[in-house]
């Protein structure tokens, strides 16, 4: 579990670099904002479902499908209120965002899927 926060956490630095050196485009301000409730969204996922997967296979499942589905809505909605408050550049911001979410969603379900199946 700690490698997975430290690969998620080294993920969301270099994604932050990324933007302050405009090799990404984006405004860094907005962006250390949306990245920290990335973090918050992906701590507070794990937080939750790694539990379920020692109380078996059907806990976890309800947990995993939960979380993940809620992590999506929160993201999405962050990215609405964005829109609504016409953010300059909210469409590459969006766009950037997205991008690292669905990466850090794809790291989150591999390790806690193989974490399950170890079990």
């Amino acid at each position: 579990m700690i490698k997975t926060l430290t690969l998620m956490f080294s993920l969301i630095v270099l994604h932050i670099f990324l933007v302050y050196y405009t090799i990404l485009p984006g405004k860094i301000e907005s962006m250390i904002y949306i990245d920290a409730a990335i973090a918050f969204l992906f701590l507070l996922g794990i937080l939750i479902t790694f539990p379920g997967i020692k109380k078996g296979g059907e806990n976890f499942s309800i947990r995993f499908l939960l979380v993940t589905t809620l992590q999506m809505l929160s993201m999405l909605s962050l990215i609405l209120v964005l829109a609504f408050k016409k953010i300059e550049g909210v469409k590459v911001l969006g766009f950037s965002a997205i991008i690292l979410f669905i990466s850090l969603l794809v790291i989150q379900s591999f390790v806690l899927i193989r974490a399950m199946n170890k079990k």
